[in-house]
């Protein structure tokens, strides 16, 4: 089970209004507005949001769809400060960026943290940190693309779900289906910054998905840092930097190495980018403490 903490993100110059999004605008826009609030208002409730904290904000139970719009505006321009971020409506957000336009519906967001206060703040973060790997997509199909800088990442199916056009029905991004509903998906490693290849990058690329595949495990295997196991058994994990450990999955000879650690086929989990655990099929112990670990994973996410 691979679990994404990434929300909708779409590439895409038209809008549906049902069920919306994040999506790319082809317009451009020019006003800066991160709230939108009378004198009286303002002066009378800056005190007491000095003294709380965005989070803290964020958890307050009467929250209303306006408010977290303000609020993830508000973070969004901190996190952005070469963005001009525009309230449009309750739940629509403009963004203006060195790298291109962008609009963020907010939609799916408020309807999966309007009535549980503890989760708005990780919905949230997901929202933008998809925001910010769109931009560095874009950054990235600006300044062109060194093959050897390619690195494979697993993604879910519902991150791609997410990421698909409300018109066409297709996502943006390079990927191929690993086992089940585990894609992969390609992205330059750029000194810590992740940059995703769409599928506009193809064209640039020329590499048949089999060759894209080969060169991208093979700059992985090659910038990969030092390999460390951690357990006594029987349940391990593996550790290189905290942030492509999911990629492990790809790397045969690692596999073969561990076979002799655990009791039978070796069975893996990665319920986080970060955090890969594996075990033997033929433990019970093992299998059922993977499953506790990945519940608690997800319960705290």
């Amino acid at each position: 089970t691979y679990d994404i903490m990434h929300v909708t993100i779409e590439r895409s110059m038209n809008t549906a209004c049902g069920n919306r999004d994040m999506t790319r605008s082809g317009y451009p826009y020019y006003t800066t507005l991160l709230f939108a609030m009378g004198v009286c208002t303002c002066f009378c409730s800056c005190s007491r949001e000095a003294e709380e904290s965005w989070a803290d904000r964020l958890r307050k139970p009467d929250l209303t769809a306006a408010e977290f719009t303000e609020l993830f505006a508000e973070e969004l321009a901190k996190r952005h400060p070469d963005a001009k971020v525009t309230i449009v409506s309750t739940r629509e957000i403009s963004v203006k960026t060195p790298e291109g336009d962008f609009k963020c519906f907010l939609d799916n967001a408020w309807n999966e943290c309007a009535t549980d206060p503890d989760v708005r703040q990780a919905v949230c973060l997901r929202h933008l940190s998809s925001l910010a790997d769109t931009i560095e997509a874009e950054r990235n199909a600006e300044n062109g693309i060194d093959p050897d800088t390619i690195i494979p990442v697993i993604k879910d199916k519902l991150y791609l779900d997410q990421l698909k056009d409300q018109t066409t029905g297709e996502h943006p991004l390079i990927a191929e289906r690993l086992a089940g509903d585990i894609f992969v998906v390609y992205v330059q490693d750029l000194d810590g910054r992740m940059a995703f290849l769409v599928k506009e990058d193809s064209q640039d690329l020329k590499m048949a998905m089999g060759e894209l595949r080969r060169k991208a495990i093979e700059n992985f295997d090659r910038i990969m840092p030092e390999l460390t196991r951690h357990g006594k058994g029987p349940v391990y994990t593996l550790t290189i930097d905290g942030t492509y450990e999911a990629s492990l999955l790809l790397l045969d000879d690692i596999w073969q190495s561990q076979r002799d650690a655990v009791d039978g086929d070796i069975v893996v989990s990665v319920p986080c980018r970060d955090v890969l655990l594996f075990t033997g099929s033929q433990s019970k112990e093992g299998v059922r403490k993977i499953r506790d670990i990945v519940e608690d994973i997800h319960k705290k996410s």
